[in-house]
């Protein structure tokens, strides 16, 4: 490969494709290098019926010439094979790309990774004089991580993995350009980057058009829509907040049944507890695995959304949900810096009593609804992918001016 201002490479999906669509749109030349994509065997993959070709036809970007993507036929292959996102697959890739920037098969001047995906590449890349872009997708900071423990070790429970930092202190270490998508984010990694990198934070987007549908809500059911499928997105809390004051929440509305839909795979001990204990007459909640082309339709069909996570980096189903027009109740960890207490919802924070506290306030304030839903919608017009590629875009001819002149 020749080469390039600006390499790519992310093993799995996320919003890898926004983003090298947006720095392809400064104007500089750019690849991105991926396991999977429309393309070749992908495009085959992608015509077939059912399941399969559905998944495989959603690795691909409107904003993202397939001439920009490389995507090779043995890692496709790959993908097919197990699946796609083991960790087996995520350190084979770190291994090939590193080794392909080693021996010079793949050259840039600027590599862009995500989080600690590909430490051994980043290191390659260092070694190969290349500038370090690393784009922070999650907060997994020391604080936020013994936040979560304290909350499995006060409910008895041992959490299902631990997530070791130490590769992404490395490249938060060596890294010359920092992007993350909040300010929550960003709080969880400044104490770590170098002094000389140039940090920015530029929020992910929303399918404006896509999420903006309206669905006429039932009069005799109040619908609320969780994302809180497991522990560190705080199904233990809405489980306990439901059994404390669900008998409340319903005198507020009226006795009219309040169904709640828990988005997701429940985390096996959520799910157990889902499935043995008891909720207040009236009141029903249950699990559902949403494909995301049914998403819009099932957040348009809420009356509210509830997050009370304990960490994210800019929750993106939150930014979906406000995009519907439908009011929330979420923590600061899910870092949606837009987000306005009272005007779009109501803000909590990670324990029953709070969410309880909160929850009643929203369910006092139901006459608004429907105006903190349009002030949500509205806050969200201002961040569809469009925007998120225009920033990353600026964020890449900055980049160019001021790091690439006149390196060779």
């Amino acid at each position: 490969m020749n080469q390039v201002d600006f390499l790519v490479a992310h093993p799995l999906k996320h919003h890898v494709f926004p983003l090298a669509a947006g720095i392809r749109g400064s104007g500089a030349t750019m690849r991105l290098i991926t396991p999977f994509y429309r393309k070749g065997l992908g495009r085959m993959v992608a015509a077939l019926p059912g399941n399969i070709g559905k998944k495989a036809a959603g690795y691909h970007y409107n904003g993202l010439d397939t001439a920009h993507v490389i995507s090779p036929l043995a890692w496709q292959l790959r993908k097919l094979k197990n699946g796609g996102d083991s960790n087996a697959l995520v350190h084979e890739f770190d291994d090939y790309i590193s080794s392909s920037i080693t021996c010079g098969d793949l050259r840039a001047r600027v590599l862009v990774t995500m989080q600690d995906y590909l430490p051994k590449s980043v290191q390659a890349g260092r070694n190969a004089g290349m500038l370090i872009w690393s784009d922070q997708i999650l907060n997994s900071s020391r604080s936020a991580t013994d936040r979560i423990l304290a909350h499995y070790n006060k409910a008895g429970n041992q959490p299902v993995s631990i997530h070791s930092e130490s590769a992404n202190d490395v490249i938060l270490s060596v890294a010359d350009i920092v992007t993350t998508p909040s300010q929550y984010t960003l709080a969880g990694i400044e104490d770590r980057v170098s002094t000389s990198a140039s940090l920015h934070v530029i929020p992910y987007g929303v399918d404006n058009q896509k999420f903006s549908i309206k669905v006429r809500k039932g009069e005799n059911i109040v619908r609320i829509v969780a994302r809180a499928n497991n522990f560190r997105k705080g199904g233990h809390l809405l489980l306990d907040t439901l059994q404390n004051c669900g008998e409340s929440l319903q005198k507020l509305v009226s006795g009219r049944t309040i169904e709640v839909i828990v988005i997701g795979t429940m985390e096996p001990v959520l799910a157990e507890r889902l499935r043995r204990e008891s909720f207040p007459n009236g009141m029903i909640v249950r699990a559902a695995v949403v494909p995301h082309m049914s998403m819009p339709d099932m957040l348009a069909s809420a009356d509210l959304f509830v997050m009370p996570s304990l960490s994210e980096s800019m929750s993106l189903i939150c930014i979906e949900a406000m995009q519907a027009g439908v009011p929330l109740v979420i923590t600061p960890y899910c870092g949606i810096d837009c987000f306005e207490h009272m005007r779009m919802g109501v803000e909590t924070s990670d324990n029953v009593e709070a969410l309880a506290d909160s929850l009643t306030q929203a369910f006092r304030h139901s006459d608004q609804w429907e105006e903190w839903g349009r002030h949500a919608a509205e806050a969200a017009n201002a961040l569809g992918w469009n925007t998120y590629e225009n920033s990353i875009a600026s964020l890449a001819k900055n980049i160019s001016s001021k790091f690439l002149a006149g390196k060779a």
